[in-house]
């Protein structure tokens, strides 16, 4: 039972982590944009939403208001998020 809270914490604490982290990488390639700056390459804005950031970046992404009108990306990014919904919903029960 002890081993199971220690799973469940360590796996809360990655989300909390990853989810962060994503909205922050967000964040910078805004203000990066926004200053005509070296931008965050749009894979790696992906990768952190496949990761398990997806809640971050969806997040970031409104509040932001960045990428919004990107319609390739916005896609991409909602594949990402129906296939980790998709998986969650089919691994659920397993646990």
């Amino acid at each position: 039972m002890a081993a199971s809270k220690a799973v469940a914490a360590g796996v809360a604490a990655y989300a909390v982590g990853i989810n962060a982290a994503a909205a922050g990488l967000f964040y910078h390639d805004k203000q990066q944009a926004l200053q005509h700056k070296w931008r965050v390459p749009e894979r790696t804005l992906q990768a952190t939403a496949l990761a398990g950031g997806w809640i971050g970046g969806m997040w970031a992404m409104q509040k932001f208001r960045h990428k919004t009108q990107k319609q390739r990306f916005n896609s991409c990014c909602v594949c990402i998020t129906e296939l980790i919904a998709f998986a969650i919903h089919i691994l659920l029960p397993l646990v």
